[in-house]
């Protein structure tokens, strides 16, 4: 019984390998069907490894299998986790990155006085970092609890804003970035899949001039109760569907954004929620141009995102190009009342 136990792990880490390679064939070959292939990697990853130290005190040569298999996932492993190098410095600069999930606005916990609402903005305003890039932020001057831009223009003199929807009662939607340093140009980028925007701002910090990046890329626009069911094969073939769907669509956001991003006429830094893991083409098309900081300066395990019908996933990104170098990031995972933990990033200009 011992000796079949084993034989079926054995044969499980297999396939997963399979799988594994089958991915990286298929996004070499530009497939958008790779993505469900490839959100299987921190799986995989995590069985190699695990399997290897179980097989290091059994006798024979198979945990040479999983030493092999853990190497060849190495880039996939750094990307989850990092041992980057950190500075106790202050940085010439700071930022916090966040899906505010429009502060929690139509969840049945934050109704009657929102105090879920007023809790995130008390945090984010306590943070205080120099430069604050937020997705689906939130906006009403006529509401009690959403004048949200009232609150953080007490703080932050300067802002960035690109409003996707609006509603009849004078509510905006979008993603927002806020400065404490002088914002000397803007502008926003209307992907052309989607309702989603990227905001830019070119932000004077000393001597210095850099553009910041706020993205917030489409979702897979998968449903709760579609995650509670994700054992049925009718509903893995929606959430397959949901998959390609969301990953062609991120496939055309970024060549346009990318092609934007590269015309700047100063360093830059790209923040935002990607929607994407560090498996996906959509990482890997930034991760080819650009540092990512958390490989270069995070700290052990960089889930961004957390859900109850899913495990935690590294979907909210730092990246910058020369002239910047990143000395810390952080995950804020001890603000958990949005589904997206806040990103602490610090920089020095060179």
């Amino acid at each position: 019984m011992d000796q079949l136990y084993w034989c079926v792990r054995q044969r499980a880490i297999y396939l997963l390998l399979v799988i594994f390679i089958l991915g990286r064939i298929l996004l070499y070959l530009d497939k958008p069907i790779a993505s469900v292939f490839l959100v299987l990697e921190p799986i995989i990853c995590f069985f190699s490894i695990s399997l290897f130290l179980i097989y290091l005190w059994r006798k024979g040569s198979v945990h040479l299998l999983f030493l092999a298999s853990s190497l060849l996932l190495f880039p996939s492993i750094q990307h989850t986790f990092s041992l980057g190098v950190t500075n106790g410095g202050e940085g010439d600069f700071s930022v916090i990155s966040m899906n505010v999930h429009v502060f929690n606005r139509y969840e049945a916990s934050n109704q009657g006085e929102h105090k879920e609402t007023h809790r995130m903005i008390d945090w984010l305003l306590e943070s205080s970092p120099d430069i604050l890039c937020l997705q689906e932020y939130v906006n009403n001057d006529h509401s009690n609890h959403f004048r949200t831009n009232k609150a953080f223009e007490a703080v932050y003199p300067y802002a960035a804003y690109g409003s996707t929807l609006a509603d009849n009662a004078g509510t905006t939607y979008g993603v927002i970035t806020f400065s404490k340093w002088p914002i000397i140009n803007k502008g926003v980028l209307k992907i052309s899949t989607s309702t989603n925007q990227v905001a830019f701002a070119d932000l004077k910090i000393k001597e210095d001039t850099i553009r910041v990046y706020n993205i917030h890329f489409q979702s897979y626009k998968l449903e709760s109760h579609e995650l509670k069911k994700v054992t049925e094969l009718k509903n893995l073939k929606s959430l397959a569907k949901k998959i390609i769907g969301g990953t062609s669509s991120r496939s055309k956001q970024v060549e346009q954004v990318c092609g934007h991003i590269e015309q700047s006429p100063f360093p830059v830094l790209i923040c935002g929620d990607f929607n994407d893991m560090p498996y996906s083409e959509t990482y890997i098309s930034f991760n080819d141009r650009y540092q990512d900081a958390f490989v270069r300066s995070g700290d052990l395990f960089g889930a961004t995102f957390h859900h109850e019908n899913l495990p935690d996933m590294r979907i909210d990104y730092h990246f910058y190009d020369k002239g910047l170098e990143c000395i810390g990031l952080k995950v804020q995972d001890q603000m958990h009342l949005s589904d997206h933990y806040p990103l602490l990033g610090r920089y020095l200009i060179e």
